[in-house]
């Protein structure tokens, strides 16, 4: 049994190092990706994707193999400029006591009650009918002070989101490129609204990430059977954070010693 289970293991760690150097042949945007270079990240999502799923450090292993290269000097000094841009920009709204605004979506399943797709991210996966239902949740954070939040009754755009910022916020407002935040409709609403946009690959400077995986931890504790009482939980749980002062403080005191050390006192 051993034995076939390792013969299995080398068979499938053959297979996969042709395929990485098929892939490295060609180039992400090819395979309808967004990303302009290869990762070992990317590398092992698609390998997954295919049916081959495969830790980090073997495919990083399998890519040096088959000669690949990584950290050239260029995109290395690219992302020290773009990690110190956004430092800036955080940095920058933190002074004028600035928004942090992001989206995320979840979905819910009856027979998944309580559980959160592993291993990327803040979303609860709910199907209905065999399709994917998603809930759309905008947010926005001013560190220490106050905690925004919309359930939405329909699929997140730029036309809604523009719209939900327009009225709720005041300028600056840090956000990421995601399309949403990029697109026609955002940009002709929000025309004369300050938006400052984090560099590519920068979207962990943003608070509101700490925010999701609150609301991740406490969906977890929560237990649901359909898509009323998913939303339900949802709210309360978005409800308990918006009036958690210890959590939305000690955030803010992280930030502010993070970005500012001693000085973290003088700022508001």
């Amino acid at each position: 049994m051993e034995r076939r289970k390792q013969r299995a293991k080398q068979a499938a760690t053959v297979q996969a190092s042709v395929r990485i150097k098929e892939l490295l042949e060609t180039t992400p945007p090819a395979l309808g990706l967004s990303s302009d270079g290869w990762t070992v990240r990317l590398m092992q999502t698609v390998l997954e994707r295919e049916g081959n799923p495969l830790s980090l450090g073997c495919v990083h292993e399998l890519m040096r193999n088959v000669g690949a290269t990584f950290y050239r000097a260029e995109n290395r000094s690219r992302r020290w400029r773009d990690a110190a841009e956004a430092h800036r920009l955080v940095k920058a709204v933190l002074r004028r006591a600035g928004w942090f605004a992001d989206e995320t979506s979840v979905v819910s399943s009856p027979t998944m009650s309580g559980a959160w797709s592993p291993p990327r991210g803040s979303q609860v996966v709910i199907t209905q009918n065999g399709a994917e239902d998603r809930i759309h949740v905008l947010g926005a954070l001013q560190p220490g002070r106050h905690f925004l939040w919309a359930v939405l009754p329909q699929a997140a755009t730029g036309a809604v989101w523009s719209a939900w910022v327009h009225d709720n916020l005041t300028a600056p407002v840090l956000v990421d490129r995601a399309p949403i935040h990029t697109c026609a409709a955002a940009s002709e609403r929000l025309s004369n609204f300050e938006l400052l946009f984090t560099p590519a690959y920068c979207s962990w400077v943003n608070p509101m990430e700490h925010v999701w995986a609150e609301l991740q931890r406490r969906m977890r504790a929560k237990r649901y059977v359909d898509r009323l009482r998913m939303v339900s939980a949802l709210r309360d749980s978005l409800e308990e954070i918006m009036l958690d002062k210890v959590f939305l403080q000690n955030l803010r005191d992280a930030y502010m010693e993070k970005y500012f050390g001693e000085g973290l006192r003088l700022l508001p």
